[in-house]
């Protein structure tokens, strides 16, 4: 889950990651513009060519994401657990998120596996929509810091702080919406395990989400009063378009569910390809011979995050489906493949948390270099 909630950079010459318009298409812009569309398509229709596209569209930037994440993480991972001049408690946060979690994981699936336990399964895919929510809101507030960063105009500590809460409110009230609709979900052939909360707990969730938004929007008024001047838009609109659109409202639609989880993704690619230029070219240096290294660089980070989104996501499992005996009768015949879904992406949301934080010197220097 990604923090993004960065100390502001020393040189604002550079006024966003990519460009106005660029950073207003990948941050959430262009998604809010994407759900109009798709708003105005008819389900029944449109429903199965529109999951077939997203299942491919995915190989290509939902993989990717995921698979940059690992790339970054690891890539120096024995030497920060040492490095002193990484703080102590982002050690242990390095250690936890890259050793203990899925050490914790692997043990979870091979338990349940042995036991016979399918709903077992069904708890951590309902797990995994628990965390989603949480690197969702987590991911748009730091866009929003990190834009606000860029552009010199930074929120008050007290709008901060509602826009964290409101964060927080709005990944709760989701996650109950959605157990109070998961009865028939399933992936892979597993079927969702929910939490029967009832109508009461849904009531002060969804009051506790609008009271904060409520604040929130009394925050952002004060804001622009105190100082006569915008704010960050492309930041703002992606916080806004992550909460509202991606996590409390993604129901409003059965369609939304297959364009998100990409949306989503494009709006992490625009930061991980920042960061990954301004670390290469750092690395490489300028004149022809260090451009040409920066590209071979940059084209290899690629094609290996292509190639290991796919290994994680369909060869590795799809390979141990066909070859491992296992009790299809109670498990269908994707176990692996749902279990390989479960841990990458629930490890993602780890190992971002770690990445992105503003203690960690790597994004400190290369995010906003």
């Amino acid at each position: 889950m990604t923090d993004f909630s960065l100390a502001r950079p020393l040189d604002h010459r550079r006024r966003g990651l990519f460009g106005s318009l660029a950073d207003f298409l990948c941050l959430g812009g262009g998604a809010f513009l994407a759900l109009l569309v798709v708003a105005l398509l008819p389900v029944d229709t449109v429903a199965a060519p529109l999951a077939t596209a997203m299942l491919v569209v995915a190989n290509f930037v939902n993989h990717p994401h995921f698979a940059h994440s690992y790339q970054i993480f690891y890539r120096g991972f024995s030497r920060r657990l040492r490095d002193p001049d990484v703080p102590a408690r982002l050690r242990l946060r390095y250690a936890f998120a890259g050793i203990m979690v899925p050490l914790l994981l692997a043990g979870y699936f091979v338990a349940v596996i042995l036991l016979r336990d399918p709903a077992g399964l069904g708890y951590a895919l309902n797990f995994m929509g628990f965390v989603v929510g949480w690197h969702y809101v987590k991911q748009g507030f730091g866009i929003a810091m990190v834009d606000a960063s860029f552009a010199g105009r930074f929120y008050a500590d007290a709008t901060r702080r509602a826009m964290l809460a409101n964060g927080y409110a709005c990944w709760i009230y989701a996650w109950v919406e959605s157990n109070r609709a998961l009865a028939s979900r399933d992936l892979w052939g597993i079927e969702t395990g929910s939490f029967a909360f009832g109508a009461p707990v849904a009531y002060v969730a969804g009051a506790v989400f609008a009271l904060t938004s409520a604040w929130l929007l009394v925050c952002l008024v004060g804001d622009h009063r105190r100082h006569g001047r915008g704010f960050a838009v492309n930041g703002l609109v992606a916080y806004l378009v992550t909460l509202y659109a991606w996590v409390a409202f993604a129901r409003l639609d059965p369609l939304f569910v297959y364009v998100i989880p990409a949306m989503h993704s494009l709006q992490y690619l625009a930061v991980v390809w920042r960061f990954e230029i301004n670390r290469v070219g750092d690395r490489t240096g300028n004149g022809a011979e260090g451009a040409g290294s920066a590209r071979s660089r940059l084209a290899a980070f690629g094609i290996f995050g292509l190639v290991l989104g796919a290994a994680g996501f369909w060869i590795l499992p799809l390979a141990l489906d066909r070859s491992v005996p296992y009790d299809h009768a109670l498990f269908g015949p994707n176990l692996f493949l749902f279990t390989f879904w479960i841990f990458i992406n629930v490890h993602h949301y780890f190992i971002d948390n770690v990445i992105w934080r503003r203690e960690n010197p790597e994004a400190r220097r290369y995010l906003f270099a």
